[in-house]
């Protein structure tokens, strides 16, 4: 419920739900649902852009999820790790630490690659690995799409955008995207989503 508070435009009060889940959850000992708490809240930092709240929890779901062993939960908070080191400028141990995350997945079975590919496009993006960038939100835009995971999407989208941007597009082509990624957020009620795009 939290995450999806942040889509539809409630960034505080899906902190506040996220917060109050998680301190219930440490009061019952709830190690599955700490793990997936953390890892949200990780998550929900990320889409607000704060890489210090989100190294924060990540580390804490990462510790967690080693020593309870829990790894698809472990493996997403590698990947929120890696974006948060990546944005405070550790390039190289931010990449590390996605594509440790990236090949957990793999060797799970699970597939978030919407997901995190649109994280390791932001991550190259941010990085000026503009090439690896587009690569990577390619192919989380084709697993949006054959997914009909619109809302991210829309996050895809504007990455993408970004991405063409840096790399002298006509303002037209990344105009364009912008627009798309905006009309995915509307029809789909992702408020923070279409402002995070205007």
């Amino acid at each position: 419920a939290g995450l999806m508070l942040w889509i539809l435009g409630y960034p505080d009060r899906s902190l506040n739900t996220l917060s109050e889940a998680l301190n219930h959850a440490r009061e019952l000992a709830f190690t599955h649902s700490l793990a997936m708490l953390l890892t949200n809240l990780s998550i929900v930092y990320i889409l607000r852009r704060e890489p210090e709240h989100v190294q924060e929890f990540a580390e804490m779901a990462v510790q967690l999820c080693a020593e309870q062993d829990l790894p698809h939960w472990q493996a997403l908070a590698l990947i929120s790790l890696g974006w948060a080191m990546t944005l405070q400028g550790d390039h190289t141990q931010g990449l590390e630490a996605i594509n440790q995350g990236l090949a957990s997945f793999e060797s799970l079975g699970t597939s978030v690659v919407a997901y995190t590919h649109t994280l390791l496009a932001d991550i190259h993006l941010n990085a000026g690995n503009i090439a690896e960038g587009l690569q990577a939100v390619d192919q989380a835009i084709r697993a949006a799409e054959d997914t009909r995971v619109e809302t991210v999407l829309s996050m895809s989208l504007r990455i993408k955008s970004d991405l063409l941007r840096h790399a002298k597009a006509p303002s037209s082509e990344t105009e364009a995207l912008y627009q798309e990624a905006i009309a995915f957020a509307r029809a789909h009620h992702a408020k923070s989503f279409e402002l995070q795009a205007t």
